[in-house]
């Protein structure tokens, strides 16, 4: 009977492994190496504050690890990464932070794995937690090396297509931040230009943590 036991338990384990096994697969068929754009509509949570903050807009991803994402609201801004170096830059202020991406975009953060989808397997370890029949399929998926900035990640894909539903993130201090995707568009070719960012004159630049 023991045995039994430890066999069923194995199963239930092994079968919801392979089950995200099948997702993450379908996910790396339909993105990997690939640029895509969607729009997107954000909801993060301050826990600490009780606060509540919507914004929504567009996003350009392309591997390996550039981003753009263009807000529009509640006011515009943009954020861009070419992998390498990242700019947020807000038009009302007429001010750009300039810094390395890699403290805000490495290790899975901030959506890295949209750009770079090997990294899911890289910097998670994957388990899938809606019901057998569900779609699209809910992982969950916990750093190897989990920091403050992020604790855990929900990803919900659809099972055949592998198209990405929504994403959320939690960090350390109980923050959530939830971004549901839509109006997907896939590109053979992203152009470069997408993924700098050159101020405008009279745009006051400042350095990242400054």
């Amino acid at each position: 009977m023991k045995f039994l036991l430890i066999f069923f338990l194995f199963f239930i384990s092994y079968s919801k492994a392979s089950a995200g096994e099948e997702v993450i697969a379908a996910m790396e068929n339909r993105y990997k190496d690939r640029c895509f754009s969607a729009s997107f509509q954000q909801i993060s949570i301050l826990a600490a504050m009780d606060i509540s903050e919507r914004a929504d807009g567009r996003a350009v991803f392309s591997h390996p690890g550039r981003m753009r994402w263009e807000y529009e609201t509640p006011e515009p801004r943009l954020i861009v990464t070419d992998g390498t170096t990242l700019w947020i830059y807000s038009p009302l202020e007429q001010e750009v932070l300039v810094g390395a991406s890699e403290p805000y975009f490495g290790r899975g953060k901030g959506g890295r794995f949209l750009s770079d989808m090997a990294s899911l397997r890289e910097d998670f370890t994957h388990t899938r937690v809606s019901e057998p029949e569900a779609d699209p399929v809910r992982l969950r998926l916990i750093p190897h090396q989990p920091e403050p900035g992020l604790t855990e990640l929900f990803v919900e894909a659809e099972s055949e297509t592998g198209r990405i539903i929504s994403i959320e993130t939690l960090n350390a201090y109980g923050d959530v931040t939830r971004i549901r995707l839509f109006g997907e568009e896939s590109h053979d070719l992203c152009e470069e230009d997408l993924f700098h960012f050159t101020p405008p004159p009279q745009t006051r630049e400042f350095e990242l943590g400054e």
